[in-house]
């Protein structure tokens, strides 16, 4: 009787072992899987983020050539700038110069522009610096 309670028991013993290794590869096979699904929902999400990431930078973008243009036709208005416009070396600079480009498209700098003697003047030589121009008289 000893002997059949002692095999019952290894026996007993060899599927709880057997359980056990069964449920850690479960255990991996779940672990994988929701690595898995983790991974896809990341990269799925990476993407969306630096999707709309791009789309905002774009539309900052349009924003800024439209405060550009926009304050570039106001500044038309005077004469200073109407002449340093019309030459095609300073409107290129005026045009494709990051720096420019950055100070056009702030309303208060155009403010200033507009109002502020000394302002203009040192933005009419930067612009002229840029466009490497010396031949033409811009204090107006």
């Amino acid at each position: 009787m000893e002997d059949i309670i002692g095999h019952i028991l290894v026996g007993i013993g060899r599927a709880a072992i057997a359980l056990g290794e069964v449920c850690v590869d479960a255990g991996k096979g779940i672990v994988r899987g929701t690595i898995g699904v983790v991974k896809v929902a990341g990269d799925f999400m990476l993407d969306e983020v630096v999707e709309q990431v791009l789309e905002r930078l774009v539309e900052r973008e349009k924003r800024k050539k439209k405060r550009i243009q926009r304050h570039v036709e106001k500044l038309k208005r005077y004469a200073w700038f109407k002449a340093l416009y019309e030459d095609k070396r300073c409107q290129e600079v005026l045009n494709y110069n990051e720096a420019c480009r950055d100070l056009l498209s702030k309303r208060r700098y155009v403010h200033k522009l507009i109002h502020k003697e000394d302002e203009r003047k040192a933005f009419i030589q930067r612009v002229r610096v840029g466009a490497k121009v010396n031949d033409v008289i811009w204090d107006m």
